[in-house]
């Protein structure tokens, strides 16, 4: 670039996207001066990002004039993931192993801040548990999904990952140590699938099998969620082995 040049502005985009992932963060309105203090911005630069998004109609403002995402965003969400046909070709399959098994069935994909639940499915009979509803973020290192894509990173990556990450104890079995957590994340990457048992929520036990992957990576996961003490009816090779027969025989799996 030329010195002469007048520098670029600050990407508006960007400032757009913060506003609406610091407003996700929320489960109340929030006011304008909330906002900018919350993300960095003048009132005045988060005053047109607002107007904008209401425009649009990704905002609006209750009767105290807080601000609060409305549920257009829902609605492009569900535009990314149905883009491929994925999800309807897996629907069937989380339909047919919550009906055999009668476990909670999630599916998950990876992003930026951690593992995002797709879709779930929840057990008929025997467990009811607290499934994480679909758009909610789960940590990588306190869930058997987690532990999967942990398992995929190299040894650089998994220490720059740990070296970042505070670990928070949600339940009394949650690993926070990290040298303890590296043995479990190599046990996972030996075995190809992952697991957690009541390291998230008490009493509940995660299963995790890879559903679609690339150059080596879980895209998409299918985690089967249940009561601890039941765990060992699908924590096991021939299990494991049917789960993968059938997303290679019906998802088209090389």
């Amino acid at each position: 670039m030329n010195r002469n040049e007048p520098k670029p502005k600050i990407n508006l985009a960007k400032k757009t996207m913060t506003v609406i992932e610091y407003m996700s963060q929320s489960k109340r309105g929030l006011s304008l001066k909330a906002i900018a203090r919350g993300v960095g911005l003048p009132n005045a630069t988060a005053h047109r990002i607002m107007s904008a998004l209401i425009d649009m109609g990704y905002i609006d403002q209750n009767e105290d004039g807080e601000f609060y995402l409305t549920y257009r965003l829902l609605n492009v969400a569900g535009k990314v993931v149905e883009r491929d046909g994925f999800l309807d070709r897996v629907l069937p399959i989380l339909n047919y192993f919550n009906l055999t098994t009668e476990c909670g069935i999630s599916l998950t994909a990876l992003t930026k801040d951690g593992v995002i639940s797709l879709a779930r499915v929840e057990g008929p009979k025997r467990f009811r548990g607290p499934l994480v509803v679909p758009g909610a973020v789960v940590p990588l290192y306190c869930s058997a999904v987690g532990k999967l894509h942990l398992s995929e990173l190299s040894e650089e990556e998994l220490d720059e990952y740990l070296e970042k990450t505070v670990l928070l104890p949600y339940t009394e079995n949650t690993i926070t140590n990290v040298d303890r957590l590296k043995e479990e994340i190599a046990k996972t990457r030996v075995q190809g699938y992952g697991v957690i048992k009541g390291e998230f929520t008490d009493n509940e036990s995660v299963l995790s099998i890879p559903a679609e992957r690339k150059n080596g990576k879980t895209i998409n996961a299918i985690n089967f969620c249940t009561y601890s003490r039941r765990f060992d009816e699908i924590c096991n090779k021939d299990f494991i082995e049917n789960v993968e027969n059938v997303l290679k025989e019906y998802l088209n799996k090389e």
